[in-house]
């Protein structure tokens, strides 16, 4: 049947790839925001859909019989098709089954102040399909879904862009078409993004850490690139991680001169001067944040006056 599905919907805009068990879905305009790429897994027993999005809902119809969505963490882009799947069984981290579970788990994990809750709450409804589901399942680090005939998928927990960012790891038949799909951790020319109230920019250099060790022949992105085979993925997260180092020399760069974080914001370290708006303002102020006090601790910054901040 999948042969046939990719025949019959496998174009430039929407390509399918195939990796043994796994079945990658490229989301539309290649998977950037407010799509995604989505994997189907099938075993001898069980078919499972990791992180449907807001265009799987294209190849609804000529699916296999869906019996588990397993989501890599609940930002309103990774949740907009679980509505597809109502007989499912849903699985997700256990520090984030709130968010799959009411809207208002959705607007506390996505940090949204109570005055915003109006216009966010209408905007996952309507270009989301946001359905919550309050039987959702927690799942933790290392929990492995079987689904028969020796395929599995293994819960890698990888926190760091939300508290629980997971990524899922693939195995079937044959270690050549083993998959780790990588969720968040997008390797966007951006950099790691960990702006969120749940986010946490040791935590993401960590998980990166992880993964780049990981001995896999193929790593699947949610958003922009989709799979790169293990070289192109080294060579993509070495760039991605170092984004990193590069913000915080820029912060040093500026901090020459004693400034404020708020400064600081208003100067854009991270965002373009361009992103304009109070939610980027309150992700650049909390990533650099977390910045001054890496630098804080390592001595390459120091506070001159209360709030206001120095290279050493």
């Amino acid at each position: 049947m999948l042969s046939a599905l990719k025949k019959s919907v496998d174009t430039p805009e929407s390509p399918i790839l195939n990796f043994g068990a796994s079945t990658v879905f490229i989301g539309r305009n290649g998977g950037k925001f407010p799509y995604g790429n989505s994997v189907l897994v099938q075993g001898s027993e069980e078919s499972i859909v990791i992180d449907p999005s807001k265009s799987f809902k294209n190849h609804f119809d000529q699916l296999p019989k869906i019996d588990r969505i397993i989501l890599s963490h609940c930002h309103q882009d990774h949740v907009a098709g679980v509505y597809l799947f109502p007989d499912a069984s849903c699985h997700a981290h256990e520090n984030e089954v709130d968010a799959i579970q009411s809207m208002n788990g959705l607007c506390n994990l996505h940090g949204v102040p109570v005055g915003e809750r109006t216009e966010f709450e209408t905007n996952v409804l309507e270009h989301f399909s946001f359905s919550p589901r309050t039987d959702t399942v927690g799942y933790k680090d290392g929990d492995i879904f079987d689904l028969g005939g020796d395929v599995t998928v293994e819960v890698v927990f990888t926190p760091g862009h939300t508290h629980g960012h997971s990524c899922l790891l693939v195995r079937g038949k044959h270690r050549k078409d083993d998959l780790l799909f990588l969720a968040d951790i997008e390797l966007s020319g951006f950099g790691p993004y960990y702006g969120g109230v749940n986010s946490n920019l040791e935590q993401f250099d960590q998980s990166l850490d992880l993964v780049r060790s990981m001995d896999i022949p193929w790593f699947c992105t949610f958003h922009h690139l989709g799979v790169l085979d293990k070289e192109a993925f080294l060579k993509r997260s070495a760039q991605y991680q170092g984004m990193i180092g590069y913000r915080e020399q820029k912060l040093l760069d500026y901090m020459k001169t004693p400034r404020t974080i708020n400064q600081a914001v208003e100067h854009r370290i991270i965002y373009r001067k361009s992103d304009v708006g109070a939610s980027n303002d309150r992700s650049e102020h909390w990533m650099l944040t977390q910045h001054v006090e890496r630098l804080l601790k390592a001595e390459q910054l120091q506070e001159v006056e209360p709030g206001v901040f120095q290279a050493c």
